[in-house]
């Protein structure tokens, strides 16, 4: 169902997606710290591109992440095959054939798993989208296996997510894709680039890609060519000016960054205690630093990060071969870290400041916590899973 725009046919095609609260969270692993007031990635920006009519925004979008990816680690990029990427954010998504749209989590995922074909591989064709690709388009595809997508939106509300944003783009240096619903004055928009706030029915949803915010305002990057929207670096246009209103009323969701985990949490040598250590029995001390991260000591005078945002002190426990990390993360949820495995949510909801605990027992890795109703609740990781559901194995304490 191709879906575009009443006054000028822009092509729109972003879905909001359902809860995924399996995805990595930034929050999880960016503790916050001061902003400065404007940033500018103009410079990972490597070309305005024009989706025509075909709902294919999120791919315009991904691509486009993906790039600046590529311009920052290496200074040059080559440019995303928006087809193949189309292509296969909707098999992830169940809505393939048909120019049905995406979610950005689609998109993103869709990024990881399958790669990344250069677009001289498949040039652009809105017309084409259900069209079989080339067959060297999917041996051609980039995969880099270190890269992960972090969910930006956070689980503490509006505010915080325009907070994460902006740390994306200030600390790690790295766009962040979104979905917001578009309305009417989007079309009009005129070479200053400001969208107004919205005001009438949505008219469809979009996917654009913010790579600098100045006071008041988020660099958005869209794919309706150089026509649209403010000039900027050395393109003619394409640059939109978002009022932050977007983002702490809740129109903008659905955010990600592309990155690998040392991209997130870059190497530091040194830290400061925040909690209580905890000891394991193989001598390895795991703390929280003062950056909310969790640090480890292999009996060494080098401290490294393993990185999250935590409220508690760590629990650890090994059983000779893997050694797993659990804590109480930013949205009161226990996490959990295999080895250089990134953070995983394992739900729940925690009081803040309770750690939890965690032990091999019967060759079963477990975990307990006291949750929020001052039950104990326990998981156990059985056949290289764990239930969605936490057990409450303890009436309630108080």
């Amino acid at each position: 169902m191709r879906v575009t725009t009443p006054k000028h046919n822009y092509g729109l095609g972003w879905k909001p997606p359902l809860l995924n609260h399996k995805e990595l969270r930034y929050e999880q692993f960016v503790a916050p710290q001061a902003l400065p007031t404007t940033c500018d990635l103009t410079s990972l920006v490597s070309t305005v591109k024009n989706q025509g009519s075909a709902g294919s925004c999120t791919a315009h979008g991904t691509t486009s992440t993906f790039e600046a990816l590529q311009m920052k680690r290496n200074g040059k990029a080559v440019l995303g095959d928006r087809m193949y990427e189309y292509r296969m954010s909707r098999i992830l998504g169940g809505d393939f054939p048909g120019d049905n749209g995406a979610t950005v989590a689609d998109a993103v995922q869709a990024t990881i798993q399958y790669g990344v074909a250069p677009e001289t591989d498949w040039p652009y064709d809105p017309n084409g989208i259900d069209d079989t690709p080339p067959a060297n388009v999917a041996g051609d595809a980039v995969k880099d296996e270190t890269n992960n997508s972090y969910l930006v939106d956070s689980a503490q509300g509006y505010n915080q997510t325009l907070v994460n944003i902006q740390t994306a783009l200030a600390v790690t240096g790295l766009p962040v894709v979104y979905g917001t619903p578009v309305y009417a004055q989007i079309e009009d928009v005129g070479s200053d680039g400001i969208i107004d706030m919205p005001s009438g029915a949505s008219i469809g949803g979009h996917c654009m890609m913010f790579f600098g915010y100045q006071p008041g305002y988020l660099w958005t990057l869209n794919s309706w060519g150089e026509g649209w929207g403010k000039a900027f670096g050395s393109f003619g246009g394409g640059l939109g000016l978002l009022p932050t209103g977007y983002v702490t009323t809740g129109l903008v969701s659905d955010c990600h960054v592309i990155a690998g985990e040392s991209e997130i949490t870059p190497p530091v040598t040194h830290t400061t205690v925040s909690s209580a250590p905890t000891i394991m029995s193989t001598g390895n001390i795991l703390c929280v630093g003062s950056d909310k991260a969790v640090w480890e000591n292999q009996a060494t005078t080098t401290w490294t990060s393993l990185g999250g945002v935590a409220l508690s002190a760590p629990a650890a426990c090994t059983d000779g071969t893997n050694v797993d990390v659990f804590c109480v993360g930013s949205d009161n949820a226990i996490w959990w870290k295999r080895n250089a495995t990134p953070w995983k949510s394992l739900g729940g909801s925690v009081p803040a400041g309770a750690p939890p605990s965690a032990a091999y027992v019967n060759g079963v890795l477990t975990v307990a916590v006291t949750g929020a109703t001052h039950a104990i609740y326990e998981k156990k990781y059985v056949s290289g899973k764990w239930p969605t559901a936490w057990t409450e194995v303890a009436l309630n304490l108080n």
